[in-house]
């Protein structure tokens, strides 16, 4: 199993230094690119969703909406059904950031995938998918 993971921890660190490389002339880091992505794909998210869709903790998409609203990246307005959410949408400068980063967002996943077949990419995805079901498994 060992196998596994320690594959699983090369391609985390290398996705993530090519990402950190080549995000960073728009002062976005590879951990920070996904949540523009989402909010930008979801006009109107709640930082909850947000987090939910990332799948990470609720504090560190706290800390980096905080960050995105002093970038002028985000606007967050109260939530017309829940007065205690806020609504997340995107700003010009978010929008304008989000083309370049989505294209270095696909780039980095056709560089991991560079000489697969289409077959070959949806059978990767597809048992991804299944190993973050695993993971999402309350044991």
């Amino acid at each position: 199993m060992h196998e596994f993971m320690s594959r699983f921890s090369i391609i985390h660190r290398q996705s993530s230094m090519y990402l950190d490389r080549r995000l960073k002339e728009h002062d976005i880091t590879g951990s920070q690119y996904t949540h523009i992505l989402v909010i930008c794909e979801n006009p109107g998210i709640s930082q909850e969703e947000l987090s939910d869709k990332l799948k990470i903790d609720k504090g560190s998409v706290a800390r980096t909406i905080k960050l995105f609203e002093k970038e002028r990246y985000i606007t967050r307005l109260v939530s017309t059904e829940d007065k205690r959410q806020y609504q997340i949408y995107p700003t010009d400068e978010a929008r304008a950031v989000y083309e370049k980063i989505h294209g270095i967002a696909i780039a980095s996943e056709n560089r991991l995938t560079k000489n697969f077949t289409d077959i070959e990419r949806e059978i990767l995805k597809n048992l991804l998918d299944k190993v973050i079901a695993n993971l999402e498994e309350r044991q």
